[in-house]
């Protein structure tokens, strides 16, 4: 908890902790970085590694009902990340020499069970990259120099290419501040692009800002006057991606959360001693994610409930069956690549939709 003024009342939660070497000396310029802990990343068990293996089973397994003994695993080591990189390596020899031969079956296990392990891994990365980021907007002295929080940051991001690991130190602080700009260049156009498609459709836009000022997330709300005002009228749910909510009854008799918002006559969010104010009842529709590249992602469709897990996991069914693996290996039966044309089309058709960046970025606005 160090570099942090608290109160004495608050009680914080540590969420990421770094390892730092001092080489038995009191010269902090000699310091190393070493070990990374996100404090939610744990072992998987028995029961969680088996149902890893298992090929298109796209549900959560349990969690740990008691903290192990162990120490906790490391996400990376910061002074050794080439190692990652030659397990990678190992690994697809391996894959190659032992484990493809046995057929189809095994292929498919080892392959899914891998895939499991690397995404539950990004997935804490992707949260230490986020503390990280809110820490750094916190006032009170740091306990990481700038350097050496570009050096860790951008060895998490680095996590993400095949041979990240064996960028030399020197390059880490051209290459996060070039990744970071990129992040901003794609939170302000997935803004923009969902901005401007909820106005275009009589919706309210909300971007949710962290406290360092950045803006990750968004939510789409919708009046509950204008539920009966308009009905029946047209909708384009482009770039939305979730129903039209003019014509759902869920909406009409909503029983869920709601705020009270206040707005003036240019339909600006206001407070409501501001002379004018008219009061809104809003109705919570999608929550989105901006990170996402070339277009902003549904992350939370309110009005689904527990669908929401049906279509990822239909989505990561069909990412598995149709497009390509991550390591370049495809499925049996695409011996080569004009093996199997119509598999090969259908996989073309299936990236395009879902990767292709969108040729009409300017939406008109609501006036």
């Amino acid at each position: 908890m160090e570099g942090l003024r608290i109160e004495a009342e608050q009680k914080w939660v540590p969420l990421v902790s770094v390892l730092r070497d001092t080489l038995a000396d009191l010269d902090p310029e000699n310091d190393r970085l070493r070990y990374l802990w996100p404090l939610t990343y744990t072992r998987p068990t028995i029961k969680q590694r088996v149902a890893g293996a298992i090929p298109f089973l796209y549900t959560r397994i349990g969690n740990r009902k008691r903290a192990s003994g162990k120490a906790p695993p490391p996400v990376m080591d910061l002074a050794a990340p080439e190692r990652q990189v030659w397990e990678k390596v190992f690994w697809t020899a391996l894959k190659n020499v032992l484990i493809d031969p046995y057929g189809a079956p095994v292929k498919a296990s080892s392959e899914t069970y891998r895939r499991n392990l690397a995404d539950y891994r990004k997935s804490h990365i992707i949260r230490a990259l986020s503390v990280l980021a809110l820490y750094q907007a916190m006032k009170g002295p740091a306990a990481f120099s700038d350097s050496e929080m570009a050096e860790i940051q951008g060895r998490l991001l680095l996590t993400h290419t095949a041979f990240g690991g064996l960028v030399d130190d020197l390059h880490l602080p051209h290459y996060y501040q070039k990744q970071l700009t990129g992040i901003r260049d794609q939170r302000g156009h997935n803004w923009e692009l969902l901005r401007q498609r909820a106005e275009a459709e009589s919706l309210h836009f909300e971007p949710l800002q962290m406290p360092d000022g950045s803006a990750t997330h968004a939510m789409v709300w919708v009046a509950k006057t204008d539920l009966a005002s308009k009905q029946g009228q047209p909708y384009d749910g482009r770039f939305l991606n979730i129903a039209a909510p003019w014509s759902d009854k869920r909406l009409l008799n909503w029983k869920g959360y709601s705020e009270a918002r206040y707005f003036d006559a240019e339909n600006r969010s206001v407070t409501g001693e501001t002379d004018g104010a008219r009061a809104l009842e809003l109705i919570p529709l999608a929550l989105y994610g901006l990170d996402n590249p070339k277009i902003p992602m549904l992350l939370v469709d309110f009005r689904v409930g527990g669908c929401n897990q049906k279509r990822a996991g239909t989505f990561a069914f069909w990412r598995s069956v149709v497009l390509p693996r991550p390591n370049g290996v495809r499925l049996r039966y695409r011996k080569t690549r004009h093996g199997h044309q119509p598999a090969h089309a259908a996989e073309n058709v299936f990236t395009t939709k879902t990767t292709a960046v969108p040729k009409r970025l300017s939406q008109p606005a609501a006036s």
